[in-house]
């Protein structure tokens, strides 16, 4: 009987872990979303409750920020202001750049990364409506470019999986 319950309990651990591993949280970062409070964890990276938002004190900074996307079951890497590297799969509308996630994570191409461009300020809705451009992206690794342009339209995200 103490073999069977050293075997499951072992089975147990093992799904655990993999677990974890596929979903790359931390404790410290587990801790934020379940919590929605906003820390900085040993990577260095401020993560934030879902649903993320941009401000004015977030652009122009180069700041990485970590938020879980519960739809896809990632982890994402977001910036405010540059755009994702590499080039662009599909372009598909968003309101905001959070309907980016989604986009991104029901892509079949391999969706790494995305940028939504246009929009109001922050990556929000823009004025009187309308939609905006997500543009997905299929490179791996994947990371953030156009440090020299900065847009205060502009959002760019990489699943943590595939980031830099």
């Amino acid at each position: 009987m103490g073999g069977l319950f050293f075997i499951v309990a072992v089975a147990a651990g093992l799904v655990g872990t993999a677990y974890a591993q596929a979903t790359t949280l931390t404790t410290s970062n587990a801790a934020v979303y379940a919590g929605g409070t906003t820390s900085v964890g040993p990577d260095g990276f401020t993560t934030v409750p879902y649903p993320p938002s941009c401000n004015a004190a977030m652009y122009g900074t180069a700041n990485t920020y970590a938020v879980y996307d519960s739809y896809g079951g990632e982890e994402y890497l977001f910036q405010c202001g540059p755009a994702s590297a590499g080039t662009t799969i599909a372009s598909v509308p968003g309101l905001t750049w959070r309907d980016c996630f989604q986009q991104c994570d029901a892509q079949p191409m391999g969706c790494t990364s995305f940028s939504f461009n246009g929009g109001g300020n922050y990556g929000e809705a823009a004025a009187g409506g309308g939609t905006s451009t997500c543009n997905l992206k299929g490179v791996n690794p994947g990371g953030f470019t156009s440090y020299a342009a900065l847009v205060q339209t502009r959002v760019a995200a990489v699943r943590r999986s595939y980031g830099e």
